[in-house]
């Protein structure tokens, strides 16, 4: 049974406690504040094929964001090979044309293997060699004939995969794939 308190001990304490100023209470430390913590200037990228021989510094987590999005997100996994592509499409087109075996064994039986480089949903041509592939794409698509066409096997440095689409005309009319990457320079020839 609990013993019932005393009113002059009640009483002192509420005496006591109404004549002094109240502290606010202090929140608890935790442990992470006492870390030091990262700073902008010290984000590296490490990441290879491009960043683990000479890892790369940022400034602002943007920087390191946009540097992640056009040399490692699209980079070919594939054992030994680390080339780095502009976009999915391509990746995955490199994918098909070098590294599945599959593939492999339906270009030897002589069917198409090799697709164009637009969306499958804008075109969806397959050619049995590259150079079919090339002519289609220069006679239909009007791309340049400049062109890199062979980006699906040797992808693109870094520094051409910063750049980015600009108005593609989805049509086919007045687009250029110039080094891989989409432009909206038009072919010399056209205009």
């Amino acid at each position: 049974m609990k013993r019932a308190r005393s009113s002059s001990a009640t009483s002192s304490i509420s005496s006591s406690s109404a004549g002094s100023t109240t502290q606010p209470l202090t929140s608890k430390y935790r442990r992470t504040d006492l870390l030091p913590q990262p700073t902008d200037s010290h984000l590296t990228c490490q990441l290879p094929p491009t960043c683990s021989d000479s890892p790369n510094t940022f400034n602002s987590t943007s920087e390191l964001q946009t540097h992640y999005n056009h040399c490692h997100l699209h980079g070919c996994q594939a054992k030994a090979c680390n080339k780095v592509f502009p976009d999915a499409r391509l990746l995955e087109l490199h994918e098909i044309e070098n590294h599945d075996p599959f593939s492999s064994e339906q270009q030897r039986a002589g069917q198409k293997i090799f697709e164009c480089f637009l969306p499958r949903d804008v075109c969806g041509k397959r050619c049995s060699t590259p150079r079919g592939r090339r002519n289609h794409m220069i006679q239909i698509h009007h791309f340049s004939k400049q062109y890199f066409f062979s980006v699906t096997n040797h992808g693109v440095s870094p520094q051409h995969a910063y750049r980015q689409p600009e108005n593609h005309d989805t049509n086919g009319m007045n687009c250029c794939y110039r080094s891989g990457i989409w432009s909206s320079v038009l072919d010399p020839e056209r205009v």
